[in-house]
């Protein structure tokens, strides 16, 4: 190390800031103090991070499970009702208003405003940000090739969700239907069972029943279509 001399304009300036307080007693070489400040040198711009690995397509899948599971519901509820009219009409009866909170659970699962319909909505909400985001990325980020790949990709997912939300509400349509019909049958059997009119209650179940019966088939046609696709 160099030795100083204290007649250096530069180190009689460093001992008069030290008097002053302005500067911490240090030791300091010539080179230190003759050279320049040492450039900061800016880091390079981060890369854009990669899109976060959500699994959209695998949710929009479980959503069509548990509306899958709804109609699994209203099969066995069908099976039960067709033991239910070999009963008597007081027990048939029973199974009815039983019946009757089992479809109205499924179609309060249906409802716009149901936890169901908000996860749906949630997904294509998320679906369609990651579609933007892919769209306007810059040229030199990603081929283009690649880039309508994930585009479609997105959209088949979108209209995935589209299918759905329409088989939801024509779901809810039928199933409302069929439980404006199940009450019309449940006064009808309780004034013939009041009025000893037994056989008359039994045929009023079998005749909801078929109706039933369509009803359900039809929710399988309607949920088909929006199975999400491989």
């Amino acid at each position: 190390m160099q030795s100083l001399s204290l007649s250096t304009p530069s180190v009689r300036l460093a001992l008069a800031m030290v008097a002053v307080g302005c500067l911490a007693p240090m030791t300091v070489s010539a080179q230190q103090i003759a050279s320049p400040p040492s450039r900061v040198v800016p880091m390079p711009a981060p890369m854009s991070k990669a899109a976060p690995e959500v699994p959209l397509k695998g949710e929009l899948g479980k959503i069509f499970e548990k509306l899958a599971q709804d109609l699994k519901i209203a099969d066995e509820l069908v099976q039960k009702l067709r033991s239910a009219a070999q009963k008597t009409p007081a027990d048939a009866r029973a199974e009815v208003e039983s019946a009757a909170k089992v479809l109205g659970d499924i179609a309060d699962r249906l409802k716009p405003t149901g936890d169901v319909a908000g996860q749906l909505q949630a997904l294509r909400n998320a679906a369609t940000v990651h579609r933007k985001r892919v769209a306007d990325m810059a040229p030199n980020v990603i081929d283009e090739g690649d880039r309508q790949a994930i585009l479609n990709a997105w959209d088949a997912i979108l209209q995935n969700a589209d299918a759905t939300a329409a088989a939801m509400a024509d779901m809810k349509t039928k199933l409302g239907s069929a439980l404006e019909n199940l009450r019309m049958r449940q006064t009808a059997m309780s004034e013939m069972v009041l009025a000893g009119y037994h056989q008359g209650a039994i045929e009023a179940l079998q005749k909801w029943l078929k109706d039933l019966e369509s009803t359900v088939g039809d929710l399988h046609q309607v949920l088909a279509p929006a199975k999400p696709t491989t």
